[in-house]
């Protein structure tokens, strides 16, 4: 015992202690390849390794160590990033190439717990880019996958499944948008505006929405086609945060002049009255005409 601090190698203890780490990353579910992870373990604090046993004991130690250095180099400072960087990085990118479904807005926030979790503990920033990069190259491989079909009215109606194959593509592409906001704080600002407003909303949405709005007007009353519209217009409204909306208005200015447009051809026609999802746009696009002028 005497002898053990001139015999311990700190250089060593993150091979030692990485089998452990392992093991209840396997025991969590994310050391399995196509596990979903629990979000209520990702909920507090957003840290997916803070809530880990290890993570707890390992911060622990290091925290002792650091007091009985006494204002000394702290050896073992570095065990922690260590094995964030080592263990659970190649981990959450795995699951973010191969586990994740970016046009499912439930596995998106699940990926955005597991990024968050990871994040605070990178101690280089060599990691955090390559986690950033194995993102955004997902997020842009799944555009082919949120195109939506220009079929007529006629078609949508008398072909078999059409309807429901149009509403699908719809949803896929809205929650693409949605998960590209995710990442809006932690990924370029010209990537998020390349991704979801000028690849989705841009070149795959806005025009099956305008569309939409056409037919609507057209068809005179009330169709459910322009209640659906107004219910895609508010998802994607609350994807984008009031900061965004407040900072960088010209990028947004595509979403805010259609859904002018909107409310103003549907109080004109009479369309929509009761609609608590005109009702919760009108009060969206109030608030943000406000604070941008």
């Amino acid at each position: 015992v005497i002898f053990f601090p001139f015999r311990y190698v700190p250089e060593s203890l993150a091979q030692l202690v990485s089998p452990f780490v392992r093991l209840e990353l396997l025991l969590s579910g994310l050391g399995s390849p196509l596990a979903e992870t629990d979000r209520a373990e990702t909920e507090e604090g957003r840290s997916l390794s803070g809530s880990m046993k290890w993570h707890r004991v390992l911060e622990s130690f290091e925290k002792s160590h650091k007091a009985a250095a006494g204002g000394k180099e702290d050896v073992d400072g570095a065990l922690l990033p260590t094995l964030v960087e080592k263990v659970l990085l190649p981990k959450v990118k795995f699951q973010v190439l191969h586990g994740w479904d970016a046009t499912v807005l439930g596995e998106s926030s699940r990926i955005w717990d597991l990024v968050c979790g990871v994040w605070g503990g990178l101690d280089s920033g060599e990691g955090a880019q390559d986690l950033l990069l194995t993102v955004k190259n997902k997020l842009h491989g799944e555009l082919d996958r949120a195109s939506v079909p220009l079929w007529p009215r006629k078609c949508r109606r008398h072909v078999p499944l059409a309807e429901e194959y149009t509403a699908q593509a719809v949803r896929r592409a809205v929650n693409l948008f949605s998960s590209v906001m995710l990442f809006r704080e932690v990924l370029d600002r010209k990537v998020v505006v390349l991704l979801a407003l000028n690849e989705v909303l841009s070149k795959r949405l806005m025009p099956f929405l305008r569309t939409l709005k056409r037919e609507g007007l057209e068809g005179g009353a009330a169709p459910a086609g322009q209640e659906s519209l107004a219910c895609i217009l508010v998802h994607l409204c609350r994807a984008v945060s009031k900061k965004w909306f407040e900072d960088y208005a010209d990028d947004l200015s595509l979403l805010k002049q259609f859904l002018n447009e909107c409310l103003d051809d549907w109080q004109k026609a009479g369309q929509l009255k009761d609609s608590p999802q005109v009702a919760a746009l009108r009060q969206f696009a109030q608030v943000k005409a406000r604070r941008i002028m």
